[in-house]
């Protein structure tokens, strides 16, 4: 039945469930929690959801801890038994998989909606912001190359909506992401 929603196969989905599901059922959420996202995390070997690098699944889990509990006891009791019940476990965990990722196409529509309203050397500026970890004037007029009022005008709207913070004063200020 798990095959014909979610059909996983291989020694990674095997290796996964060996991994993280026992150690759930013996160690509880926090602990499996972190090392089934380390797991999921690595870009080698993830493909359930490649968008999890940014995000935590523990909102999710604890949001849900009831259902997580019910799922978490149902398992257990079969874990010493020759064939192991991980049907219940395994279904609550693609669950809250789907919810996390539901939420991030909603933040990334949203981003994108904040991204329509900036002018572009704005969002250029916060790609190199990103990319430097912070950045004065002169660097950006260089790696721009717009015109230095044009910058400052940016930067300082940048700062006033709250995403870049200035350090500094005069022409020793530089800028870092907020």
């Amino acid at each position: 039945l798990l095959h014909a929603h979610f059909p996983f196969s291989g020694s990674f989905f095997d290796a996964y469930q060996h991994r993280w599901f026992k150690k759930a059922c013996f160690y509880g959420l926090k602990e499996a929690t972190a090392d089934g996202h380390r797991l999921l995390t690595q870009e080698d070997t993830c493909f359930l959801c490649p968008i999890a690098l940014y995000a935590s699944l523990e909102r999710f889990i604890e949001s849900n801890k009831d259902t997580y509990y019910l799922v978490l006891r149902k398992t257990q009791s079969t874990l010493q038994t020759d064939t192991p019940d991980w049907e219940p476990w395994l279904l609550f965990f693609l669950r809250v998989l789907k919810a996390q990722k539901d939420s991030l196409e909603q933040k990334i529509a949203h981003e994108k909606v904040l991204a329509s309203a900036f002018p572009r050397l704005s969002l250029t500026i916060l790609e190199l912001m990103k990319a430097r970890g912070s950045l004065t004037i002169s660097e950006a007029e260089k790696l721009t190359g717009a015109p230095r009022g044009t910058i400052k005008a940016r930067l300082s709207a940048l700062v006033q909506d709250g995403f870049l913070k200035r350090h500094g004063k005069a022409r020793a200020s530089w800028y870092t992401l907020n």
